[in-house]
C-alpha cells in the first residue's frame, strides 16, 4: 500500500483527497446554513443566464445594489426564514422534500448580491453548468424537476 502512495504525484493524491472531503462536506453541510450560500447561488443562476455583470439599483444613499433573479423555489421561506441558526437542524426527509419539489420558472424573486455580484464568472463554473441543466432539461440535479 505504502509503494503505491510514493509511486502516485503530490498533485494526484491531493486531487484525490479533495474529492473525498470535498463530497463527504457536500452530504453534512446543511441546506441554507453556510453564509453567503444563497448569494452565491444566485449569482451563479445569473451566470447560467448568460448575465455576466450583475443589474444594480439605486438606493437612496448612493449605493447600488447588486441584483439576481432566480426562481422562488429555490428559496422556500422554511428555509430561510433563520438563516444560521445553531438551533435549525434539517432531516433528511426535509432535505429530500425540498429537492422534489417543482420548480416553477416563471414564479421569480429579485435578490441581493451585494457581496458576490463582482466576482469573476469562472469561479462558479461548476455552479453555472449545474444550473444550466437544471433549467434547460425538465429533470435536473437532485431530482428537481421543472414545471414551465
Amino acid at each position: 500500500m505504502i509503494k503505491f502512495f510514493t509511486r502516485l504525484k503530490l498533485e494526484y493524491i491531493y486531487v484525490i483527497f479533495m474529492l473525498v472531503a470535498g463530497t463527504i462536506l457536500t452530504f453534512l453541510t446543511p441546506v441554507y446554513q453556510v453564509p453567503d450560500e444563497p448569494n452565491h447561488f444566485a449569482r451563479a443562476w445569473q451566470i447560467s443566464e448568460s448575465i455576466f455583470i450583475s443589474p444594480t439599483e439605486n438606493r437612496e444613499d448612493s449605493y447600488k445594489n447588486l441584483l439576481s433573479r432566480v426562481p422562488a423555489a429555490f428559496f422556500p421561506k422554511k428555509y430561510i426564514d433563520n438563516p444560521f441558526d445553531a438551533e435549525k437542524r434539517f432531516s433528511l426527509g426535509d432535505i429530500s422534500e425540498f429537492m422534489s419539489s417543482p420548480v416553477n420558472f416563471n414564479d421569480i424573486i429579485t435578490m441581493q448580491i451585494n457581496n458576490t455580484g463582482s466576482y469573476a464568472p469562472v469561479v462558479y463554473f461548476p455552479q453555472v453548468i449545474a444550473a444550466y441543466l437544471v433549467r434547460n432539461f425538465t429533470k435536473g440535479g437532485g431530482g428537481i424537476t421543472s414545471t414551465r
